[in-house]
């Protein structure tokens, strides 16, 4: 606004301003009379100098021209400060929103925008996150709305993949013209893909065993399969009895791999189910507090080998007689290492069949006991002994049975023997050409069966004479009978004495025999008679010969002997008859 504030007219009155970039000022020269104002304008655009600068000042000049053509002027001055407002923005990105493990590389990319309507100088990126890289580019300055992207990058560890995530700060700044800080922070958070895992292998020292007692050691090693940090790794085993029982190290990083190691003494349940399962589990706790776990499990087999013995005993070394009674005790021995049920016996000689033990189940080295009794027969006198085998089962835990079988012989004291019993029909007789009736009786008197007996009797001619019957029991009796036609050699013995033998065969091939006599007398009835004749039945003259003829015949039922005449008339005197012995009704002379 110029104001004519003299007293004379101003003409070509114009108003000049240095100000670069300042628009035409209009209006064009004017004349002001003394008094008159004229207001003069013009634009002018702010520029980023002026915004940096913080305020515009300019002088404008106003000239007129007097009457006298002398030049009129005055100044003015006028400042406008900027309503400056420095800013700046800076956003934080990764280059993925999680991670998977340490070792994983984030990239992190800052993009620096001034905000602002002043320029920014010396514009860095700041980011304490420890191991992150260098940020590039070096420091930049940035016009109102320029941005500038900043990059750096970080590598994964496993504190961070235990932590569970990234979170860090990052900070612009950037110095506006008045030198002093503009600043913007941003936070970017990542997440660990926690996967948190843990394995077990468990592993015995042996792969079988063979007897309750044996210990076995088992060996756990754990591995961190996961990719975060496992503390307080523990196992846990119900066969070994260990509970929490430490891993050692106890704290596993991925990949680690810790140990432990328990023993287990074999029982006897073990042996009989055939083989050891053993389940094991590992834990362990990720950072977050959650647990993870594994099982395995190692099988440690059984040397089988079931087996059984059999000791079979009788009360008496021998025995003397069928009827007898035998007791038998059976011992039964689990001789293997797995336990034996349904113990039994079989002995088809007392007629046993699955015969309880007691106990009927054993454990290994335990022993059972059974007995029976068994009545002597015939049979097993005639044997001449008494041969029992026994069979003892078992069955073990698999269901496959084991046997054993024993013997125990009983000698038999055998005393074979035979009696002969022998009877005649008639106690005597009384003349040659009587027939006698033998009756034998024979009769076993031992204690075993005597086979093939039979009789032998000279006498009556009888050789291998068969009893009936010919096979004996012991106190069985058999008979035979045979004749004899009495010989006058009988009568004149007096009697008939008859000696047989009976003979008997034991089983054993042997004989034994014994002789009966039967003694029939003879009644003896001794008788002569004498004829005496002469050749004449009368003499006529002394002188005259007489021939005198003895006839003498045995009247008796012996013979005779020794038979004589004694005729004193004739002088004869023990004048042998001819024939001299005289069977009874023979006749002997003389003369």
């Amino acid at each position: 606004e110029v104001t004519n504030t003299g007293d004379v007219t101003l003409t070509d009155v114009t108003v000049t301003d240095p100000l670069p970039g300042l628009s035409a000022i209009t209006p064009a020269p004017v004349t002001l009379e003394p008094g008159d104002s004229q207001i003069f304008t013009a634009t002018y655009t702010i520029t980023l100098a002026d915004m940096d600068a913080g305020s515009v000042n300019n002088t404008a000049t106003a000239t007129g021209t007097d009457p006298n053509e002398d030049d009129v002027t005055d100044t003015d001055s006028e400042t406008i400060t900027a309503n400056q407002d420095p800013s700046i923005d800076i956003v934080k990105t990764a280059s993925q929103s999680a991670y998977d493990e340490a070792g994983d590389v984030i990239t992190y990319s800052f993009e620096v925008t001034n905000t602002g309507d002043v320029t920014l100088t010396d514009v860095t990126v700041t980011d304490p996150l420890p191991g992150l890289s260098a940020i590039t580019p070096a420091p930049v300055t940035l016009e109102p709305g320029d941005s500038q992207i900043f990059t750096a990058t970080y590598t994964i560890t496993l504190a961070d993949m235990d932590a569970g995530s990234v979170n860090n700060t990052a900070t612009a700044t950037g110095t506006d013209p008045n030198e002093d800080d503009v600043t913007d922070t941003d936070s970017e958070t990542i997440t660990a893909n926690q996967d948190p895992s843990i394995d077990i292998v468990k592993t015995a020292d042996k792969s079988s065993v063979s007897a309750a007692g044996e210990v076995v050691t088992y060996t756990f090693t754990v591995t961190n399969t996961g990719n975060v940090t496992l503390s307080n790794v523990v196992i846990d085993d119900a066969l070994t009895g260990s509970v929490d029982l430490a891993v050692t190290p106890s704290t596993l990083a991925p990949g680690e791999v810790g140990t432990a190691t328990a023993t287990y003494t074999v029982t006897q349940a073990d042996m009989d189910a055939g083989e050891i399962v053993n389940v094991a589990t590992a834990t362990g706790t990720a950072p977050d507090e959650t647990t993870v776990n594994d099982d395995d499990t190692v099988t440690v087999d059984v040397a089988e080998a079931a087996g059984i013995d059999l000791l079979k005993e009788a009360d008496r070394s021998s025995v003397s007689a069928a009827g007898e009674v035998v007791t038998y005790t059976f011992t039964v021995t689990n001789t293997g290492n797995v336990t034996l049920s349904n113990v039994v016996i079989d002995d088809a000689l007392t007629g046993s069949v699955a015969l309880a033990v007691t106990p009927s189940t054993l454990a290994p080295g335990a022993t059972g006991t059974a007995t029976a009794t068994y009545t002597v027969l015939q049979s097993d006198m005639d044997a001449g002994e008494i041969v029992n085998v026994a069979t003892a089962t078992g069955t073990a835990p698999d269901e496959t049975t084991v046997n054993d079988e024993d013997t125990v012989t009983v000698d038999v004291a055998e005393a074979a023997s035979i009696n002969l019993v022998k009877e005649a029909d008639r106690s005597s007789v009384s003349a040659a050409g009587e027939v006698i009736e033998y009756t034998f009786t024979v009769t076993n008197t031992g204690n075993v069966t005597l086979s093939n007996v039979v009789i032998d009797d000279a006498l009556t001619g009888s050789v291998d004479l068969a009893v009936t019957p010919s096979t004996l029991a012991p106190g069985a009796t058999g008979t035979a009978t045979a004749t004899y036609t009495v010989l006058q050699s009988d009568m004149d013995a007096g009697e008939i004495v008859n000696v047989a033998t009976a003979t008997g065969t034991a089983p054993d091939e042997t004989t034994v025999n014994d002789e009966g006599t039967a003694t029939v007398d003879v009644a003896e009835a001794a008788g002569i008679n004498l004829v005496k004749e002469a050749d004449r039945s009368s003499v006529s003259a002394a002188g005259e010969v007489v021939t005198y003829t003895f006839t003498v015949t045995n009247t008796g039922n012996v013979t005779l002997s020794n038979v004589v005449i004694d005729d004193a008339l004739t002088g004869s005197v023990a004048l042998a008859v001819s024939p001299s012995t005289l069977a009874p009704g023979a006749t002997g002379t003389a003369t």
